[in-house]
């Protein structure tokens, strides 16, 4: 009870904090919050950290809906350099979407005022030129900016384009002319108006850099053991046909869209994937009629091979995405996966809709026979088709690609089951009510399980509304609510909580476009803390969603190998020294194998930036390297250097040097140390 009353406000604050409710702009910091589960050992695990800045606050504006919970995000910049970690943060967010709108004519001034305060960072770009292509279009109704580079290869020019920002998205193209200025540590002056596009002379401002520390993807793909996750992936396809659009409505075109032609940053403080840059080189151009300067270059030839190297491009990002490994671990051995996508990776989902939709647009266009009707969900068909055309019009489908082959049910008796529905035919009409395979059990989310009641009452309302919507017939219906109140006992519900809980049809059609936007906040579940923050934080029109702390899946799945402890990707480690009680605390975003051979050269090398080295110069002490151990792992940047600041801060005299945590904590870590030491006491 007594940690009920102490961490509650701060859970609120936190929620409150997150959607913006508890800013202070005229102050101008941060709120940092914590949620904590707690366990009856009186240990307690740090879920997540958060803040408020106006930058969070417009964000879940926008994608409200989209949010899946509080992400661990802080930033560990040094002492002065906090507003240049801003601007990094917004550069690694930006989305394709914003609603900002704002004049292009400021942008001088800020690039003007920017420069006076440039600051010396360990990010070194290569500023290259500002110039002027946020251009409007005679009508007034489209306005386009580019952030672009040049390269010169054998003495030929290419262009390398690095962003594409639409009308709607000007302020995200002026915080990236802030970001360059505050990172650049070039004295090359910067040269207004040239161009070298003699087609868009006299648009207006755009700024082209590089980054010195870059390479292309290429590059970057062929490392050992690199992975990148779907979003990525997207914002790369996305860009890449971003850039082939628009650059056609400025009479270019390209022919080698490639991994070597596409810049990824290598900058540690900004997150390379999402600082992917779309890139391309050998660019022809188009004269005002459309065609093509070269008359040797045909213009939709040109534009095939885009769009065959951008699938060639799209695979290749795809092979190295997160969970579409090919190769797979188990019991000891390594296998290789020769055809499909891996089962579980987010880009399956995808892929197989859209060679399900190859499939089908093929096979109905080309077959002989009259498809009076064709359903699909997933891999799911249902269709008419005469029943002398059966065979032949199942033989076509399984011709459209060998390794997708249809198998076919038949209906029975005038039955035949789609999905969970049952569909009979009497005469020439269609009836529907509620199908289950032989194996269902019947077996639903228990009354006695520790989930919300919401959870629960979900439940109930999810299959009476079911039954509402595919019973065709009063008499069907009638028949599926008994049976459903048969199973809901079952599974130990009480009369009165069936009742209340049961879906009941509306006949409101209007919707409330006057009505108050309402966020909604992701948080563990306990049981008896949940509830009551929903209540106090439904006022302020915060729907919290509670997520169940362990689910059967993390219980029972287990598909592959668990990597040896040193071995992980992305972990926070202690090393401890033999003969004081001194401990480092790190993280990388390696396995603990590597950094540990990297702290031991830097120690015998007696390099002063190394800490523990330098622990070890001044004290003459030894090192327990076969003791370290890795404390936890996570494979958000973010979420580890918050993670090691907690863990930095739980030591009495730690090596290492790392943000400190707010002042909420103190008494937390107070608490935490008080109760070690009388285990070690006892």
């Amino acid at each position: 009870m007594t940690d009920f009353c102490c961490w509650m406000p701060i859970i609120i604050i936190s929620i409150l904090s997150l959607t913006g409710n508890f800013y202070d702009p005229h102050k101008i910091a941060f709120v940092w919050i914590a949620v904590f589960v707690l366990p009856l050992n009186s240990s307690l695990n740090p879920i997540l950290y958060t803040f408020s800045t106006e930058r969070t606050k417009r964000s879940l504006s926008r994608k409200r809906k989209n949010i899946t919970g509080m992400v661990m995000k802080t930033l560990n910049s040094r002492a002065g350099d906090q507003s240049t970690m801003d601007y990094l943060r917004t550069y690694a967010e930006n989305t394709l979407v914003s609603t900002a709108d704002s004049s292009p004519q400021p942008v001088i001034r800020i690039v003007e005022k920017r420069k006076q305060k440039s600051k010396q960072v360990n990010t070194k770009l290569k500023l290259i030129e500002v110039v002027d292509i946020f251009k409007e279009d005679t009508a007034g109704k489209r306005s386009t900016g580019y952030v672009t580079a040049w390269c010169e290869e054998e003495g030929v020019l290419g262009m390398v384009l690095l962003k594409y920002f639409g009308k709607e998205m000007k302020e995200d193209w002026t915080r990236e002319i802030d970001i360059v200025q505050d990172l650049s540590t070039s004295e090359q002056s910067i040269e207004y108006g040239n161009t070298k596009i003699h087609e868009i002379q006299g648009s207006s401002w755009l700024i082209c850099y590089d980054f010195e520390s870059s390479s292309t993807l290429e590059d970057f793909l062929s490392e050992k053991g690199v992975v990148i996750d779907f979003d990525a992936v997207c914002a790369v396809a996305c860009d890449v046909i971003s850039a082939i659009e628009r650059l056609q409505d400025y009479k270019m075109a390209h022919n080698n869209i490639t991994t070597g032609n596409i810049l990824i940053s290598q900058c540690s403080r900004v997150p390379p994937i999402k600082a992917v840059l779309g890139g391309f080189s050998q660019a022809s151009t188009l004269n005002g009629a459309g065609a093509f300067i070269n008359s040797a270059v045909d213009e939709q030839s040109c534009h095939g091979q885009d769009i065959e190297q951008f699938g060639h491009l799209l695979a290749t990002l795809l092979g190295h995405c997160h969970g579409s490994s090919e190769y797979v671990k188990y019991n000891g051995k390594h296998y290789k996966q020769l055809h499909g996508t891996a089962m579980g990776s987010p880009v399956s989902v995808v892929i197989a809709e859209i060679v399900m939709q190859n499939i089908e647009e093929r096979a109905l266009s080309t077959c002989r026979q009259t498809i009076p009707l064709w359903l699909r969900y997933v891999d799911d068909t249902f269709t008419a088709v005469r029943h002398d055309e059966i065979d032949a019009f199942h033989n076509h489908l399984n011709e459209q690609n060998t390794d997708i082959q249809f198998t076919r049910e038949v209906e029975e008796n005038g039955k035949l089951p789609f999905l969970d529905c049952l569909v009979s035919h009497n005469d020439n009409s269609l009836r529907t009510t509620v199908y289950r395979k032989p194996t269902h059990t019947d077996r639903l989310l228990d009354e006695s399980s520790y989930n919300p009641t919401s959870h629960k009452a979900t439940t109930i309302r999810t299959l009476t509304r079911r039954a509402q919507l595919v019973c065709d017939s009063t008499d069907s219906l009638s028949d599926e609510n008994k049976y459903l109140h048969r199973v809901f006992t079952k599974n130990n519900y009480n009369n009165d909580f069936i009742r209340r809980n049961t879906h009941r049809p509306t006949t409101t059609t209007e919707t409330n476009d006057t009505a108050t936007p309402t966020t909604t906040a992701t948080i563990p579940y306990i049981k008896g803390m949940s509830e009551n923050i929903s209540r106090i934080l439904l006022p302020f029109n915060i729907r919290v969603a509670h997520k169940p702390i362990t689910t059967l899946r993390q219980l029972l799945t287990n598909v592959k190998d668990k990597d040896e402890p040193r071995n992980r990707q992305g972990t926070i480690y202690k090393i401890n020294c033999s003969d004081c009680q001194a401990s480092y605390i790190g993280e990388t975003g390696r396995n603990l194998t590597t950094r540990l051979t990297e702290h031991r050269r830097a120690t015998r090398k007696g390099d002063v930036s190394n800490h523990i080295a330098e622990h070890h110069r001044l004290t003459n002490h030894n090192i327990d390297w076969d003791s370290a151990q890795c404390l936890t792992y996570s494979t958000d940047y973010f979420q580890r250097l918050t993670l090691e600041s907690w863990f930095t801060n739980l030591e009495q005299t730690p090596l290492n040097r790392c943000q400190q945590l707010p002042a909420p904590y103190k008494r937390l870590i107070h608490d935490i140390n008080i109760t070690n030491d009388r285990k070690r006491t006892t």
